[in-house]
């Protein structure tokens, strides 16, 4: 029910709805846009500087252990810059999609792409006419 009054209130010319207005800050508009790559890469970061057998051959031990709680401060500031940087630089740049598009275009009609994968392809991708 919220979803559907969001809706219908984000569709009029001037927004009146107090959710609406709050939901449209510009930080919280940022924050969802980041959201797929901050889903993408906390794992592997975190497998980095918190995995006991991964931190101990990087650092000597992790980074909880090394530098104390506030390590996780800084392991936020490093999820948000790679997030940004993979937002940046290959979800929203116009030369990766196309790049990607043609990649995933030539794999989905050839013979030598698996099976499954051609045919998954085949039903997302749109030809040139």
């Amino acid at each position: 029910m919220l979803l559907m009054s969001v809706h219908h209130e984000s569709v009029l010319p001037s927004v009146v709805d107090p959710v609406c207005k709050f939901l449209s800050f510009e930080l919280l508009v940022t924050l969802g846009h980041l959201a797929l790559p901050i889903f993408l890469v906390h794992v592997p970061l975190g497998l980095i500087f918190y995995k006991q057998l991964v931190a101990t051959r990087l650092f000597g031990a992790p980074m909880n252990t090394l530098c104390g709680p506030w390590f996780f401060y800084v392991y936020l500031a490093i999820v948000f810059g790679f997030a940004w940087i993979l937002q940046k630089a290959f979800l929203t740049n116009s030369r990766s999609l196309l790049c990607l598009k043609r990649s995933s275009t030539s794999c989905a009609f050839s013979s030598e792409c698996p099976p499954l994968l051609g045919n998954c392809l085949r039903s997302v991708v749109v030809l040139p006419e």
